[in-house]
């Protein structure tokens, strides 16, 4: 596979959504009380690779339509960019939004980790999950 190339296309200014699924596994309760992803929601095991939605091609009720319990956070494509990731368009045949934050090829584990923990800090919800009781 050819190493991807970051998108120019796209702004950093330009808005990324992220669904966050309801489990304690991709969000945390922070020391105020307030429920937060984890650095989990922005970490790929696999590829290392992110899937996000562009918002000026969706909407926050298309991008939840399948998915009611689960939330929704945005970030702004300079965040991942200021660690050294790439931001890559990948439209699907029924997800035209649907983009992906590349972390740099070389990157360790933990360097994946530490940079999904401070996206996660920066990201800000639109839309909470709903959590079981």
């Amino acid at each position: 596979m050819q190493p991807r190339v970051d998108d120019k296309s796209i702004s950093d200014d330009e808005r990324l959504w992220r669904r966050i699924v309801p489990s304690n596994v991709f969000t945390k309760v922070d020391k105020d009380g307030n429920l937060r992803p984890s650095s989990a929601a922005f970490l790929d095991g696999i590829t290392g690779e992110v899937s996000v939605c562009r918002a000026c091609l969706t909407s926050v009720d298309k991008v939840l339509e399948n998915y009611q319990q689960q939330g929704l956070v945005e970030i702004n494509a300079k965040l991942p960019r200021s660690l050294g990731h790439i931001v890559v368009a990948d439209p699907q045949e029924e997800d035209l939004s649907h983009a992906l934050i590349c972390p740099p090829p070389d990157s360790s584990y933990n360097r994946r980790k530490k940079d999904a923990r401070i996206i996660a800090d920066k990201a800000e919800w639109l839309v909470k999950p709903v959590m079981a009781s």
